[in-house]
């Protein structure tokens, strides 16, 4: 598990400096993960996500794609797409 050291800088901070030096294509993944706020929150993405490479933060799209993260169905807590009963 990542673990945030008070004194350091925030991890969305680290990833976005990270991405700078990527293709056009992860600078936006990376961007729109950091805007959801809610996603990088989690634990579980975390650990999926996100590795140190180089001594630097990083985003491991690979690693992603090879573990399986359980995403809550949304859909059910919200009431606008429920039928009438």
């Amino acid at each position: 598990m990542i673990e945030h050291n008070a004194e350091s800088p925030p991890l969305a901070s680290l990833l976005t400096e990270w991405a700078q030096h990527r293709a056009p294509r992860e600078r936006a993944a990376v961007a729109a993960l950091v805007a959801d706020r809610e996603l990088l929150g989690r634990d579980e993405i975390r650990t999926a996500l996100i590795a140190k490479q180089d001594g630097r933060m990083a985003c491991g799209w690979a690693r992603l794609t090879q573990c399986h993260v359980l995403i809550p169905d949304l859909a059910s807590t919200d009431t606008t797409l429920q039928e009438p009963t």
